[in-house]
Order: C-alpha cells, then sequence, then structure tokens
C-alpha cells in the first residue's frame, strides 16, 4: 500500500512539474507559424513578400525592452510588420512599452497597425492620443483606410477595417455578436480594388464571409488567443468574449475563394490563461503565380 502511495506521489509530482513548465512556456516562448499564400493576383515583384504578423500582446513583455521579440522578429527576414490589435489591456494607460517597441520595428520595416476591441474601449482622450503616439513612433495606423505597397511598377493593397464594439461579443451583450454585413463592411472601408490583390488587417476573424464577399485576398486577424487553453485533437477551448470552441483559433483558413490567417496573440487578456499555447509570430510568404485561381 505504501508503495502504491509513493507511485501515486511520484506521478502526481510529475505531473504538477510538466504542467508548470509547460504553462510557463506556453506564457514566454516565442513560436513562429510560417504560412505561404499562393495566388495567381500577386505580382510576380511580390514573389516572396514575407509579413510578420503580431496581435495580442496585452501589455506582455518578451525580455527587457522586448529584445527577444525585437530578435525573433528580425530572424525571419520581413518586408513589412503588421499588428492587429489589442496591444494593450483597456484598464492601463502605461503604453510606453509598446511605443518603444513600435518605434524600434519602424526603424527597420514599414509597420502598419489596426486596432482590436481594447484600444476601441479606451476613453477618447486616451485613444486619440494613443493613436498620435503610434504614428510618431513611426506606425501606419489604419483606421478604416488603405495604403498601397508598392515594388517596381506593381502594387498590392492593404486596409484596415476598424471594427466598432457592437461586432465583439461581450457579457453586456450576453456573449453575442452583432454579425457584419457586406453593406456596414462597405461603408467603413469603402470599395474593395479588385484590380490588385488586397490584404485586410482586422482584429476579429468572426466575419471572414464578408471580408471574403468584400473583396480580401488574405485576410489578417487575432482576438482569439488560439483559444486559450489548446488540447490535442479538439484545438482550443474557448475564446476572449466567451465562445467555446470558437470556429476560428489560429492558423490558416479559406472559404474556396480567400485566405485568412489568425494569429495565437502574444499575450492574455484579464484572465492570463494560456496552456499548450505559445506566443505567437505569424509570418506570412506570398507566392505568385501563372494561373489565375486564388
Amino acid at each position: 500500500m505504501k508503495t502504491k502511495a509513493k507511485i501515486l506521489t511520484a506521478a502526481a509530482a510529475t505531473i504538477g512539474a510538466v504542467a508548470v513548465s509547460e504553462w510557463a512556456i506556453s506564457n514566454n516562448s516565442l513560436a513562429v507559424d510560417r504560412i505561404a499564400i499562393h495566388s495567381g493576383k500577386i505580382p510576380h515583384s511580390f514573389d516572396g513578400f514575407r509579413i510578420a504578423h503580431i496581435s495580442d500582446m496585452h501589455c506582455s513583455s518578451f525580455g527587457q525592452g522586448n529584445e527577444r521579440l525585437l530578435h525573433k522578429i528580425k530572424m525571419q527576414y520581413p518586408d513589412i510588420v503588421v499588428i492587429t490589435g489589442d496591444m494593450v489591456e483597456d484598464e492601463n494607460s502605461d503604453f510606453v512599452s509598446l511605443f518603444n517597441l513600435i518605434e524600434k520595428l519602424a526603424l527597420k520595416y514599414p509597420v502598419y497597425y489596426v486596432v482590436g476591441n481594447h484600444e476601441l474601449r479606451l476613453s477618447e482622450d486616451v485613444y486619440n492620443s494613443m493613436m498620435s503616439q503610434l504614428s510618431l513612433c513611426g506606425a501606419t495606423v489604419l483606421n478604416n483606410n488603405s495604403a498601397a505597397i508598392k515594388r517596381n511598377d506593381d502594387k498590392i493593397i492593404i486596409t484596415g477595417l476598424c471594427n466598432s464594439l457592437c461586432f465583439y461579443a461581450s457579457k453586456e451583450q450576453g456573449g453575442e455578436f452583432t454579425p457584419m454585413t457586406l453593406e456596414e463592411m462597405t461603408e467603413m472601408v469603402g470599395e474593395a480594388d479588385t484590380a490588385h490583390f488586397n490584404i485586410l488587417l482586422v482584429h476579429s476573424p468572426f466575419s471572414f464571409d464578408v471580408y471574403s464577399e468584400w473583396g480580401a485576398d488574405l485576410t489578417l486577424s487575432g482576438h482569439v488567443h488560439g483559444g486559450m487553453i489548446r488540447l490535442p485533437k479538439f484545438g482550443g477551448i474557448f475564446s476572449p468574449d466567451f465562445t467555446y470552441f470558437p470556429e476560428y483559433q489560429g492558423g490558416l483558413y479559406d472559404d474556396g475563394r480567400n485566405y485568412m490567417v489568425v494569429n495565437k496573440g502574444l499575450g492574455s487578456a484579464k484572465i492570463p490563461v494560456r496552456f499548450l499555447n505559445r506566443p505567437e509570430i505569424s509570418v506570412i510568404t506570398l507566392k505568385s503565380r501563372q494561373d489565375t485561381s486564388f
């Protein structure tokens, strides 16, 4: 009986040690998800164009001055860096770490930023100050507008969609969110320039069908934190907005016409929960091809 008790105690201690170790890895060790996007709409001059995509930092940090994060991004040799929101907490007004990160990134790469629901919950004064400072640090803040990225005589279009808070599920809304319509999206960002390859930056992935119908050849989003706690064979258990086993958790999706990449995020919201779910940098490489299929 004593031997059995010792075995059970040792097993429990081992499981506990593994769980603690994995918890530390899931919150501190950076992962890279590399994805190639093939499309006949990508110009030949953009073949091999590389995008580093980060999201949902929630005031986390990775080394002093975010040196580990900066080094990890540098080692991906990106052409641009895109950020899809929730880099801060809505109850925190100290954004110095974020501004320092943006400033260091912008010294080496064009940086494009779109806000998430946490930025939208800031007071008007704090929000406006933050947007101004992001621009001063070198980021291009896309707030329902577009920019052209040019190479030689070719270009691709990058658009930032700033969803209003009604398009996010919340406790106040009983865990439900208002589906976006194509008309609402078009009213916010205008018509897509479908003659060119279109990249859409938007925090929430939950209106992928509308983004695709609008004309986004590639949507980059975040928000879901990879399902927060991930289990083998089951994936992520729940999203920050109280959706269990959310449809879009992380990685590459397609609807037969267009693509979406959902970044699993760098941090956690108010409840610091990540397990079997490492902080992530998505690296998307554009690949041109001769045919016209998506």
